[in-house]
């Protein structure tokens, strides 16, 4: 059973029905709210450059995912775990399985960019010295570069954690199952306490995916999927808001997709630098005369450039990445603690 089919609401408020989420805004929720909005103004007023696919955006999503995790575990800690409340917990369980893997693939992807930097370096050591580079120079880092565009290709078809993400955005939005009951005889007091567990879960769990999922596609080499699915979720001010977010992002991966671009702003600028002085030097080594040495050495500074950005930008992100992680599993643990005294 997937998470969102405990999300519908009944049609009354009878005990042996489905109770409905609280009428009055919970704290998750007042905080929650708080934290998507400020990452939707900062989605719709953010300069050239630093939209969804930069390092920066991609940052503040991911802060806000952190953020609320951290949020759900201060809540979690308030909310007394009942019989009638391992469903819902072990669905959680379930995703959260497959949402650390993806983190994981995450990692691996960030390692593989690195990898490539690293690459390029050694290509911008080849052709370090200042002055305009011999023919020797030229066909050795021709070399390299075509091993670095192999990288790309291989790259490209990295999909491990991106596949993670779709099947957790399938469940996410497969709204039509029967939802959890409540029964009079299994949760007959504090029912709002098992609807607040729900959606603390839910939208925990859902913001991870929604920032996982983003920085998936933004450190492809060529944009293929789409974002996960967005999820099936009751009417609530933060799930609104997210499924503004989701929406606004969305259309903009389609337009990435159908132009084959590379998604991050500051890897597209390293993979265009590199292509630049890759057709630069094959431009030399088919001339007799050297024309182009000045414009070699200014590719040469804009490549380094990027590297460096593109460097700091991954380091970033990776530390981000782990420190979601590192609440994903809090928020397990928590509730497998909280599951053995049932």
């Amino acid at each position: 059973m997937s998470p969102s089919k405990f999300l519908r609401r009944p049609a009354s408020f009878s005990p042996s029905q489905v109770v409905p989420w609280p009428v009055e805004e919970s704290s998750f929720d007042r905080q929650f709210t708080t934290k998507l909005s400020a990452l939707h103004c900062r989605s719709t007023c953010t300069l050239p450059g630093e939209s969804y696919a930069s390092t920066p955006w991609l940052m503040d999503a991911l802060e806000t995912a952190v953020a609320t995790q951290k949020v759900a575990i201060e809540s979690l800690s308030n909310i007394p775990i009942r019989e009638c409340d391992q469903n819902p917990i072990e669905n959680y369980l379930e995703d959260a399985v497959e949402l650390l893997d993806a983190c994981n693939g995450l990692g691996s992807r960030m390692e593989t960019v690195n990898e490539y930097v690293q690459a390029l370096r050694i290509v911008l050591h080849r052709l370090e010295g200042g002055s305009d580079p011999n023919a020797s120079v030229l066909k050795r880092a021709s070399v390299l570069l075509n091993s670095c565009e192999a990288m790309e290709r291989k790259c490209t078809e990295l999909e491990k954690c991106s596949s993670s993400f779709r099947k957790l955005g399938e469940r996410f939005s497969q709204g039509t199952a029967s939802p959890l009951s409540v029964t009079k005889s299994s949760c007959s007091e504090g029912n709002n306490v098992n609807t607040q567990l729900q959606e603390v879960l839910t939208g925990s769990k859902a913001i991870a995916l929604f920032a996982c999922g983003v920085l998936g596609i933004a450190l492809s080499f060529k944009a293929k999927r789409g974002l996960p699915a967005k999820g099936s979720f009751p009417t609530t001010s933060w799930s609104s808001l997210l499924h503004g977010l989701h929406k606004q992002v969305q259309e903009k991966v389609e337009k990435r997709k159908k132009l084959g671009c590379v998604v991050l702003f500051e890897l597209r600028e390293t993979v265009n630098a590199t292509k630049n002085l890759r057709d630069l030097i094959n431009l030399r080594l088919t001339e007799k005369k050297a024309t182009h040495h000045v414009d070699i050495n200014v590719k040469i500074e804009d490549l380094r450039r990027s590297c460096g950005k593109l460097e700091e930008s991954i380091n970033a992100l990776q530390g981000r990445v782990h420190e979601l992680y590192r609440n994903l599993m809090c928020i397990r643990m928590a509730l497998l603690g909280a599951m053995s005294y049932q």
